[in-house]
């Protein structure tokens, strides 16, 4: 299992979630002999990675499609100064 992101800074929270999910998850953390709390701590980190990674992707093709004219002309620039 991996370690929490921040040791030692914890909160509680409560929420519901379907009766066949919380059954899955007690079925999995048996299986890797963890606790429901570690299951879904390990779980939300891996999908808030994930998210963030995902998000910063997104920012970069935004980035890229507005300077995808200033890249263009920069790159003709430099067509011309190879050929020289």
């Amino acid at each position: 299992m991996e370690k929490s992101r921040t040791p030692g800074s914890k909160e509680r929270v409560n929420f519901l979630l379907p009766g066949d999910l919380i059954r899955d998850a007690r079925r999995v953390a048996g299986e890797l002999d963890c606790s429901l709390t570690d299951l879904f701590k390990v779980s939300m980190a891996r999908f808030l990675k994930e998210y963030d990674k995902a998000s910063m992707a997104k920012e970069l093709e935004h980035g890229y499609r507005a300077n995808h004219a200033y890249y263009s002309r920069l790159n003709k620039e430099w067509e011309i100064a190879d050929s020289e």
